[in-house]
């Protein structure tokens, strides 16, 4: 699994044009309302969808085609978007039709590498509604298509905002339900019960993480329920009391904070974690304990994060965050650099150069 060296994005949303941006393994998003944080986000919400084989369904969802192109169709044709990995790349140019789909205009992967010095293309078509990136039964080992298609498919956007009581991670799900901690966690007693049996170090230390931000949190009760085996639901156990508590007793950031440290805790992390606001809900004290989790996270994969936390941003380097700005109606993105900030850090911390606009990262007339 490979970081994404640099991305190009023209068309989507509010995002007009965003050439080769350079990644690093820690990205921070902050600006104001509005400015296109969550919109690059977005974009890997639909990649993720487009890779499942589920473009046309995510697309209807949303409102159709003309819900993801910049100022609408008339302004924008055409949504171009291309990730560089490593040797690889993956390239993509959709289009609307007169249904209100999005179809690809083109779809390619790409090689480059120092043995190889000359570009490789592969070209997947034009014309078609869903992708045709090859399914993992037809990848022939060593090909580009085995490193391209595990590598997108690593890039995942986590969204643990939704405790509500229908909530998924409330609900019991299958016990089977393992090979990852799914976008929305509601797998997550099934994939921390997986965790306590074959990974009990890794375990114990999710569970003090958690007790940190909530000191009467003993351990989770992770059993198959009783009415149906085939099922569980995430359960805890409060310290000095043996009666089991259902997730529904957790406040919605006690809950949002066992997820993320689930999540980015977690001993095979995928290639790029994209989370958006993730301190919401949360007290300051398990801010600073996110905050020194996305650092951890960032040593073993990619991490792109959007936020509004003044509390969360004091804890990472300026050059770990990228300012999302309006101007002139599109998204502009700026990653921040140390030295032209260095005499402003003698004397403020990053977040509150932000709060005193210092950083222009607030609202602004355009």
């Amino acid at each position: 699994m490979t970081a994404i060296n640099h991305l190009t994005l023209e068309g989507f949303k509010s995002i007009k044009e965003l050439d080769r941006f350079e990644l690093s393994w820690l990205n921070m998003l902050i600006g104001p309302n509005g400015a296109g944080k969550s919109n690059l986000i977005s974009f890997f919400r639909l990649l993720n969808r487009l890779v499942e084989g589920q473009l046309q369904r995510y697309v209807a969802q949303q409102g159709g085609a003309n819900a993801f192109l910049h100022n609408g169709p008339k302004v924008t044709q055409q949504i171009y978007a291309e990730l560089l990995f490593g040797n690889n790349g993956y390239r993509l140019a959709l289009e609307p039709d007169v249904e209100g789909n999005l179809f690809f205009a083109r779809e390619e992967m790409h090689f480059k590498g120092v043995v190889y010095p000359r570009p490789s293309d592969v070209p997947l078509g034009s014309g078609h509604r869903e992708s045709k990136l090859p399914q993992p039964a037809e990848i022939k080992p060593g090909s580009i298509a085995s490193y391209v298609v595990p590598t997108l498919q690593s890039y995942r956007v986590y969204h643990f905002q939704d405790t509500s009581e229908t909530a998924g991670v409330k609900l019991p799900g299958q016990m089977n339900d393992t090979r990852f901690l799914r976008a929305d966690a509601s797998n997550l007693a099934a994939f921390l019960r997986v965790l306590k049996f074959t990974q009990p170090v890794r375990y114990a230390r999710i569970r003090e993480t958690i007790q940190l931000a909530a000191p009467f949190f003993d351990d989770f009760v992770l059993e198959p329920v009783t009415e149906n085996p085939e099922l569980i639901r995430l359960e805890w156990r409060q310290k000095g009391l043996d009666y089991p508590f259902l997730a529904h007793h957790l406040s919605d950031g006690t809950l949002r904070f066992m997820a993320l440290t689930v999540l980015l805790l977690q001993p095979l992390p995928p290639s790029m974690i994209i989370l958006d606001e993730p301190e919401l809900g949360l007290h300051p004290v398990a801010i600073e304990l996110l905050a020194s989790l996305l650092h951890e996270a960032a040593l073993h994969g990619q991490v792109l994060a959007s936020t509004q936390s003044p509390l969360l941003i004091n804890h990472f380097e300026p050059e770990d965050v990228v300012v999302v700005d309006r101007v002139e109606g599109s998204s502009s993105f700026r990653r921040l650099e140390k030295d032209s900030l260095r005499e402003w850090l003698q004397d403020y911390s990053l977040g509150e150069l932000i709060q005193k606009n210092i950083i222009e990262a607030g609202p602004r007339n355009e």
